[in-house]
């Protein structure tokens, strides 16, 4: 299925390997409400990995969040540049500021697209 709204399997982490690949030697930086590890790979597309844990909130925000960076990555031109991408939501600022989930989920592709602007246009 080609179509713009699947997620196809080349374009994911999909075992632990590949997430402990990624977290050794990559680039860790932060951005507002999400975390973020970066690591070239090569393969001329991006591929995501996404952990949530129970601390964001039960599975159904947590299954809304990941369906929201996965649209985003989906739509976004950071498909194409090459890199393995690992996004975790940042658990003790949310926590911390008591941010709705709503606002949350509304700053996920602004926080993402903020974060990589900032990092690959240096």
């Amino acid at each position: 299925m080609n179509s713009n709204f699947s997620f196809e399997k080349s374009f994911r982490l999909l075992n632990k390997n590949d997430f402990h690949q990624l977290r050794n030697g990559s680039r860790f930086f932060v951005s507002n409400i999400l975390l973020f590890h970066v690591k070239e790979n090569g393969r001329g597309h991006s591929r995501l990995g996404l952990a949530v844990s129970r601390k964001y909130g039960n599975a159904v925000k947590r299954n809304a969040f990941k369906r929201k960076v996965r649209n985003f990555f989906r739509n976004s031109e950071l498909k194409n540049s090459g890199v393995d991408i690992l996004i975790l939501p940042n658990n003790k600022k949310i926590i911390s500021n008591k941010f709705t989930y709503n606002y949350v989920e509304d700053a996920i592709a602004r926080s993402i697209e903020n974060a990589f602007n900032k990092e690959f246009k240096r």
